[in-house]
C-alpha cells in the first residue's frame, strides 16, 4: 500500500501515466495481501464478501499492468492494444454477473477457467509481447519487466502443476513435497501472491531505471547547455571585439568623409558665388561697354544721342553694382544666431524691400530642427526667390513651411513664367544634391494655380553623420 501511495505521489508531481498505473497495480496487490492476512487471521466470517470477489477484480489488476507496460514503451509498440481492453472488459463482466447471479458457477467453473486458462494465456501473451519488444530495443527496463513476468509465470506454472505433484506423491508414497518450502508458499492459501510481489518489485525497478535514465539525460543536457553557453559567451565576446573594431574603422571613415564633404561644400559655395556674380553683373557690364563705344562714335556727330548712351551706360553700371550688392546680401549666412522662422522672415523683408516683390508667408510652429536642416531650408528659399525673380520674372511668391512627426514640407510658388521642364542651373543642382544627401526630395513643377512651384521634403530624424557630410 505504501508503494502504491508513493507511486501516486510521483504521478501528481510528474503527471506521467506510468506512475499512475504502477500505483494502481500496487494497490491491487495490497488488497490481495490484505485478503490473505484476513484468511490467516480467520476474519473471513466478519467480511465474507471481500475474499469472495477477488476473482472479479482480477482482470482489473491485469488491465493496470498492461497499461503500465503500454505507458512505458509507447502505444506504437502495440498495434492491437484495443483488443486487450475489450477482452478485459468481457472477462470482468462475465465474472461480475456470475458472482452475483450464479454463485456456484462462479466458485467452480469460472474459478477453474480463470486460474487454468485465462491467467496462463494472459501471462503467455504478455511474455511474448515483452520478448518482441526486447528484440526491438534492448535496455534495462525491458530486462526488469521480463524478469518479473517470467518469475510470475513460473509461480503460476508451479501452482497449476501442484495437484499433479501431490497426486504423484500419494501414488509413490513419498511425502517429501508437503514439507518443502514451495508447498508452504504456493499451496497453503498463498497461490501466486509471491510472484505478484516479485513482479511489483521488477516494475518498481523499471521506474527506477527510467528515473535514473531521465536524470542522466538531464545531467548530460545540462553539461551540454553549460558548454554551449560558454561557447556562445566566447563567440559573443569575439563578436563584440570585432564590432568594436569595425565601429572604430567606421568612425574614422565617416570623419574623413565628413571632412571631404565639408571641403566640397566650400568649393560649391565659391562656385555658386562666382556663377551668381557672372550671371548678375556680366550682362550689365557687357551692355555698359557697348554703350560706351557707341557714345564715343556719336560724340562728334550727335552730342545729345551720345549723352543718352552715356546715361544708359550709367544705368547699366548702377544696375550691375546693385546686382553685386544683392548677391553678397543673398549669400550671407545670417540665420545661425536666430531661429529658422526669424531668419526666413528677415530674408523675406530684405528681398521685398530691395527688389519690390511680394512674399506671402504665414509662420507655423515647427519642431526643433538641427542646424543642417535649418541651413538647407534657408538656402532653398534663397535659391527659389533668386531664380523666380531672375529667370521667371515673378513679382509674387507664396511660401508654405510645415511639418508632421517625421517630415518637414517646403513649398514656394510664384506667378512668374511657367516651368517647362528646363534643365536645372548651377544653383538648383547644388541644392538638389544637398537635399538628397539628407535623404530628402526636391521637385519643380507647374500647377493650375501657380506657374512654378518648388517642393522639398526633408526627414526630421535624419542620420546625424549624413548631415555633417551635407554641411
Amino acid at each position: 500500500m505504501l508503494v502504491g501511495v508513493a507511486g501516486f505521489i510521483f504521478y501528481i508531481g510528474r503527471r506521467q501515466t506510468s506512475y499512475l498505473y504502477f500505483s494502481l497495480f500496487a494497490i491491487y496487490i495490497a488488497q490481495l495481501c490484505l485478503s490473505r492476512s484476513w484468511h490467516v487471521l480467520g476474519l473471513y466470517s466478519s467480511s465474507p464478501a471481500f475474499p469472495y470477489f477477488q476473482d472479479v477484480i482480477l482482470p482489473i489488476g491485469g488491465y493496470f499492468f498492461w497499461r503500465f507496460y503500454e505507458s512505458i514503451f509507447g502505444k506504437s509498440m502495440f498495434p492491437n492494444r484495443s483488443w486487450v481492453t475489450y477482452i478485459t472488459s468481457i472477462v470482468f463482466f462475465l465474472l461480475l454477473v456470475s458472482s452475483i447471479f450464479f454463485p456456484s458457477i462462479y466458485l467452480n467453473e469460472m474459478s477453474v477457467l480463470i486460474q487454468n486458462i485465462v491467467i496462463p494465456v494472459a501471462i503467455a501473451g504478455i511474455l511474448l509481447s515483452i520478448i518482441q519488444t526486447y528484440r526491438k530495443r534492448r535496455d534495462p527496463e525491458i530486462f526488469w519487466l521480463m524478469a518479473g513476468i517470467v518469475t510470475f509465470g513460473l509461480s503460476v506454472l508451479m501452482y497449476l502443476f501442484l495437484p499433479y505433484i501431490i497426486w504423484m506423491e500419494e501414488y509413490t508414497g513419498l511425502k517429501w513435497f508437503r514439507f518443502s518450502l514451495i508447498y508452504e508458499i504456493l499451496y497453503k492459501g498463498e497461490r501466486f501472491l509471491h510472484g505478484l510481489l516479485i513482479l511489483l518489485f521488477c516494475m518498481a525497478m523499471v521506474l527506477s531505471t527510467r528515473i535514473r535514465s531521465v536524470y542522466e539525460k538531464a545531467q548530460k543536457t545540462a553539461e551540454e547547455l553549460t558548454e554551449l553557453s560558454n561557447s556562445l559567451e566566447q563567440q559573443v565576446q569575439e563578436r563584440t571585439k570585432q564590432l568594436e573594431r569595425t565601429n572604430q574603422n567606421l568612425r574614422s571613415s565617416m570623419q574623413k568623409t565628413a571632412e571631404a564633404l565639408a571641403e566640397i561644400a566650400v568649393l560649391e559655395d565659391r562656385n555658386r558665388i562666382a556663377q551668381d556674380m557672372h550671371d548678375r553683373t556680366g550682362h550689365a557690364l557687357t551692355a555698359a561697354l557697348i554703350q560706351i563705344e557707341a557714345a564715343k562714335l556719336l560724340m562728334k556727330k550727335d552730342v545729345n544721342l551720345a549723352l543718352e548712351k552715356l546715361e544708359a551706360t550709367r544705368e547699366s553700371v548702377s544696375s550691375g553694382l546693385d546686382s553685386i550688392r544683392e548677391t553678397v546680401r543673398m549669400m550671407k549666412h545670417d540665420y545661425e544666431e536666430r531661429s529658422l522662422v526669424l531668419s526666413i522672415q528677415k530674408l523675406i523683408q530684405e528681398t521685398e524691400a530691395a527688389v519690390g516683390i511680394q512674399v506671402i508667408y504665414e509662420p507655423q510652429t515647427l519642431p526643433e530642427l538641427d542646424p543642417i536642416t535649418n541651413k538647407t531650408l534657408y538656402l532653398a528659399l534663397q535659391e527659389g526667390l533668386t531664380n523666380g525673380i531672375r529667370h521667371g520674372k515673378a513679382t509674387s511668391f507664396e511660401l508654405s513651411l510645415k511639418a508632421d512627426e517625421n517630415t518637414i514640407y517646403f513649398q514656394l510658388a510664384n506667378n512668374g513664367e511657367a516651368y517647362a521642364g528646363q534643365k536645372f542651373g548651377f544653383g538648383l543642382n547644388t541644392m538638389r544634391e544637398r537635399i538628397e544627401r539628407l535623404n530628402g526630395t526636391m521637385h519643380l513643377e507647374t500647377t493650375e494655380l501657380h506657374p512654378c512651384v518648388l517642393r522639398i521634403t526633408l526627414p526630421i530624424e535624419s542620420n546625424g553623420d549624413e548631415k555633417e557630410g551635407a554641411q
